[in-house]
């Protein structure tokens, strides 16, 4: 059985929204297939590799991963969404220590949180960003959580843009 590795190229996706620019952290797992085209954007390639129903769990949950990120970059939210809720749905599944568990649980929960920001999503995507943290905290999960809790407050008019 091969690793999970969490690709040490963590992403940025950085979008104009309603009325604020955010900078995320982007996951995108290391499966040798799809993360080295996502980093060096080739977006399409990654999307239009189809449907992750033919591949085993641990290659699925690789590919959702990635197709999320993919589609983030491109901006089209609600394949995002659903290709990381699948991520999360499929990573229950697979053979791997419950600390690497959490660490791709969290991924997957900041990406989904990503794809709400691009909806204009902002409640939705802060509940996934703190379920991001509380799985595992890290820099990263930290950062988006703090990235998303400003950006609310400047929404809701408590911050000056």
């Amino acid at each position: 059985m091969k690793t999970l590795k969490l690709a040490l190229a963590i992403t940025t996706a950085t979008f104009l929204t309603s009325s604020y620019a955010a900078d995320y952290k982007l996951a995108v797992i290391d499966d040798n297939d799809t993360s080295k085209a996502v980093l060096a954007g080739q977006y399409d390639q990654v999307i239009n590799l189809g449907n992750v129903n033919e591949l085993d769990q641990q290659a699925a949950f690789e590919r959702s991963v990635n197709q999320c990120a993919a589609h983030i970059q491109v901006g089209k939210a609600d394949e995002a969404l659903s290709m990381c809720s699948l991520a999360i749905e499929l990573i229950s599944e697979i053979d791997v220590n419950a600390n690497k568990r959490r660490e791709l649980t969290a991924y997957a929960y900041g990406n989904r949180g990503i794809a709400h920001s691009l909806k204009n999503e902002y409640q939705a995507a802060l509940d996934d960003f703190s379920a991001a943290y509380k799985t595992k905290r890290n820099t990263i999960t930290r950062a988006n959580l703090k990235t998303a809790q400003s950006s609310l407050k400047q929404l809701q008019g408590h911050v000056a843009p």
